[in-house]
């Protein structure tokens, strides 16, 4: 009897404990919101698919919704490290999923649904979001996975208007971050901040994974501004969270290389490669090497993620296409020049994001074609978004039109917006610069 008398009062206890937590935090500020201090946080990633899958095993497969379920925590783990495997595990099982729950199953449909976007089949993901919609089940999800294409493909004002439907459906950290991400892509980097703050104010028990990688999002805000020490306090806590998260350590080996700890840089790089097999962090490592000043070891490198992304490609897996090219432009042969402008012509004609623009502008300079070039950075621009790398890529192409007055106007744009900006910094090292 007094084992049940106490279970009240524990719960009493723990919501006074929150109340308390989430008001420190609301009068400490930003600095108050950095630290994920809920006194119960959940069980591992890990772990909860340990205990799903022997639920299903115990099942043999019977229960839609434990399948669903299941497929949601590989999306998840898929998400974390970039594995294709967890990909394929999450297909079977929302495939399993539907078998066993034809109809009313919206947690598959929600699984294949993030399934598409990874693989970049925007269509695929929006009609699947539209039977989310249609079901009267998962609005919510509709309306993420819609906002995730949109960003995707450059359709900011949908994307905003969706993001704002979802926060007046259910304000939540996912919900709060989301529209976060639109507002950044809009060059809204105050309202961006604001709702990712806010976002955290709201984090609840369990929402290790959310939590993290809102706190990425605030620290590559912080990083793309300059502001290490900033971006890195943000990170770090996020790593705490979820160390194997390759985002973000690919984040951290971006700060050490600035910071010209080449050496941390290349480790953390390296670990981001082999926590997700995604080649892109090996390019970054060149990236990180050349401007450094160490060419043949960029140039060993970006051959290395060459391969890996050729063979991606030849999978039939296209959504490092975007990478593919940004190493044959970084390389700067000019017989690569003509693959990089068709791989990228593929590209925009399916996503019109700014970051696709400005490498597609890239290559239309790198082919010779200022006039396109200055056309599709104009798109990109734009958006509103704030970048150092689209202004480094406007300044190059008004030198290629002979306006080193404009020219010169982008790269004090780009000092302004990133001073520890690599190539930047590359260039002032340079006899040149």
């Amino acid at each position: 009897m007094w084992k049940k008398s106490l279970i009240p009062a524990f719960i009493l206890a723990l919501g006074v404990a929150l109340f308390f937590q989430r008001q420190a935090r609301s009068e400490s500020g930003a600095k108050g919101l950095l630290h994920y201090r809920h006194p119960i946080e959940q069980l591992s990633l890990e772990t909860q698919i340990r205990l799903m899958e022997e639920r299903v095993a115990r099942e043999n497969g019977k229960s839609g919704i434990d399948l669903a379920t299941l497929g949601s925590l590989y999306v998840e783990a898929a998400k974390r490290d970039g594995s294709p495997a967890w990909w394929a595990r999450a297909a079977d099982a929302a495939a399993r999923s539907r078998i066993a729950l034809p109809v009313e199953n919206p947690g598959a449909t929600n699984v294949l649904a993030q399934i598409a976007l990874a693989e970049h089949d925007f269509d695929r993901a929006v009609s699947l979001a539209g039977e989310l919609s249609a079901s009267g089940k998962g609005i919510g999800q509709a309306l993420a996975i819609r906002v995730t294409a949109e960003l995707a493909t450059g359709k900011l004002l949908e994307a905003e208007k969706d993001a704002d439907q979802a926060v007046a459906f259910r304000p939540t950290l996912s919900s709060l971050t989301q529209r976060g991400l639109v507002y950044e892509a809009m060059g809204r980097e105050s309202e961006a901040m604001e709702d990712w703050l806010s976002g955290l104010m709201l984090e609840d028990l369990g929402e290790v994974q959310a939590s993290a990688w809102t706190r990425t999002l605030i620290g590559r805000l912080h990083l793309r501004h300059g502001r290490l020490e900033e971006a890195k306090a943000w990170l770090d806590e996020s790593r705490r969270l979820v160390p194997v998260h390759p985002i973000t350590i690919g984040l951290l080996a971006e700060i050490a290389g600035r910071k010209g700890d080449l050496e941390e840089s290349v480790r953390l790089y390296q670990e981001a490669l082999l926590n997700s097999g995604d080649p892109s962090y090996l390019s970054r490592e060149g990236r990180m090497r050349d401007v450094s000043g160490d060419r043949s070891g960029a140039l060993n490198a970006w051959e290395g993620a060459e391969k890996l992304l050729r063979l991606q490609l030849s999978e039939g897996r296209t959504g490092h296409r975007m990478e593919l090219a940004r190493i044959l432009l970084m390389r700067g042969a000019p017989a690569d020049a003509p693959e990089a402008l068709s791989l990228m012509q593929a590209e925009v004609a399916k996503r019109r994001s700014a970051e696709a623009l400005g490498l597609f502008a890239w290559a239309l300079a790198a082919n010779g074609d200022f006039p396109e070039a200055r056309g599709a950075l104009r798109e990109a621009l734009d958006s509103g978004v704030k970048s150092a790398e689209l202004y480094l890529r406007a300044a190059q192409v008004a030198e290629g039109l002979g306006d080193p007055g404009r020219a010169s106007f982008y790269r004090d744009l780009a000092r302004a917006t990133d001073p520890t900006n690599p190539e930047l910094v590359a260039r002032r090292r340079s006899p040149a610069g």
